[in-house]
């Protein structure tokens, strides 16, 4: 029965991960892929019997989720977002060496003083998924739960005799 629900959660895990994927398509939020392929689902069941489903993405995912407002930093070329902004100018505007520094730095400092608004796509995929798988997750849910107050009744009457 349990295994019912790891299997649901399985299958729904991976129907969020293919939506977030079409959902940054649409949001033309994809231009390397890089986003699109580091989104992974993982049914995890803990020591404690509680079985949940995780989601997992690059760690720029949910800012661009979210959008970004203004901020200052001093160094331009620290951090994993200048390095992911300089892969994007190079694939999307076909710059490489000095051409492509020289545009990921002024495309950084414009994103520095100006922010970008959200390209959401991360509660969008979950509420999609969810609302067409709802019936089957509380269902095998159900069962589990079901079969755990049968299989603790039928300890408790073992303990009696």
């Amino acid at each position: 029965m349990a295994n019912e629900l790891v299997n649901e959660l399985q299958v729904t895990g991976q129907q969020i991960v293919d939506q977030m994927r079409k959902q940054l398509a649409v949001n033309r939020a994809n231009a390397t892929g890089n986003l699109s392929n580091s989104i992974k689902s993982e049914v995890v069941t803990e020591n404690n019997n509680v079985t949940t489903l995780s989601i997992e993405m690059d760690d720029y995912g949910p800012i661009l989720d979210k959008g970004r407002g203004r901020t200052y930093r001093p160094n331009t070329s620290a951090g994993q977002f200048f390095a992911n902004l300089k892969s994007w100018v190079g694939l999307k505007l076909g710059l490489s060496g000095k051409n492509q520094i020289r545009a990921t730095v002024a495309i950084f400092k414009k994103i520095n003083k100006r922010g970008y608004r959200a390209k959401p796509f991360i509660d969008k995929s979950i509420q999609v998924v969810l609302k067409r798988n709802e019936r089957n997750l509380s269902d095998a849910a159900f069962r589990v739960l079901v079969n755990q107050v049968d299989q603790a009744f039928l300890n408790i009457q073992k303990k009696l005799k």
